[in-house]
């Protein structure tokens, strides 16, 4: 089960997610990635830790394509994520501030 909240990704843990981030320039309208621009999801225990637990690497579309082997064997609990944008002319925007990943828990375990 997949649930986004403003505040929260919740994910059960070993599904698939295709989480899809829209992007805004300042004046509001969509930004579209360019040829060269580099758009992250990194997840870890907390914002302290360098240690990164997951990261995807978005480059072609905007859509952050988390994957049964990404979670399947992650602890229940708590995690922090961001989203950050590379453009190709080397600026940086953080496009989600650090929020909560929930990674729930399950029964079946025959995936």
């Amino acid at each position: 089960m997949l649930e986004i909240t403003k505040d929260a990704i919740h994910l059960t843990r070993g599904d698939n997610a295709n989480i899809i981030v829209t992007i805004r320039d300042a004046a509001g309208d969509v930004y579209n990635l360019q040829s060269g621009d580099k758009l992250y999801f990194t997840m870890k225990q907390n914002c302290e830790t360098t240690d990164v637990i997951l990261q995807k690497n978005i480059t072609h579309n905007s859509t952050i394509a988390i994957e049964h082997d990404d979670t399947k064997d992650l602890q229940y609990g708590v995690y922090k994520f961001d989203v950050q944008l590379k453009t190709a002319g080397g600026e940086i925007y953080t496009v989600i501030d650090p929020h909560d990943f929930y990674i729930e828990k399950e029964v079946n375990f025959n995936g």
